[in-house]
């Protein structure tokens, strides 16, 4: 991390030169340049396709076709889960807005106690799904932090 013209970019090239020297180990080197990415998922899907292409060119031995089956695979299971993640958010928060809508709406019955009733239970909802809008956007800030010290 510096300023621009502080070397970053030529210490990056000169780790490397020393990683393709020719009197080393074989190592599979990728690089990837983040910024290129808009958003974290389209990061994150990225960067496991970069690595999976990777592995799989770097390595056409049985043992190594199988790595980067179980890299994509797990590549998968994030995907799946991130999508359960945030339509299960959306759909708690749908419901969350419904059932307040209709409680504070709601004109069925004409007890005052009733209307009251739904009233409250309404905006009880409407609470909760603010809040749990509020709750799944702090989550992925608390996780990008993590993921950033990490």
């Amino acid at each position: 991390m510096g300023p621009w013209g502080s070397g970053k970019s030529s210490v990056k090239n000169m780790v490397l030169e020393t990683l393709h020297h020719p009197d080393k180990t074989s190592h599979i080197i990728l690089q990837f340049n983040p910024w290129q990415w808009a958003g974290h998922e389209e990061l994150a899907r990225a960067f496991f396709h970069e690595v999976g292409l990777a592995l799989g060119r770097a390595d056409t031995s049985k043992k190594g076709k199988k790595r980067a089956s179980k890299w994509k695979s797990y590549a998968a299971y994030l995907k799946a889960g991130s999508f359960l993640a945030v339509g299960v958010r959306r759909l708690v928060t749908g419901l969350f807005i419904l059932i307040g809508l209709l409680g504070i709406s709601s004109s069925v019955i004409d007890a005052l106690w009733f209307k009251m009733g739904l009233l409250v239970i309404g905006l009880c909802f409407l609470i909760l799904a603010a809040f749990s809008e509020w709750m799944g956007t702090f989550f992925e800030k608390v996780a990008a932090a993590i993921e950033a010290r990490s």
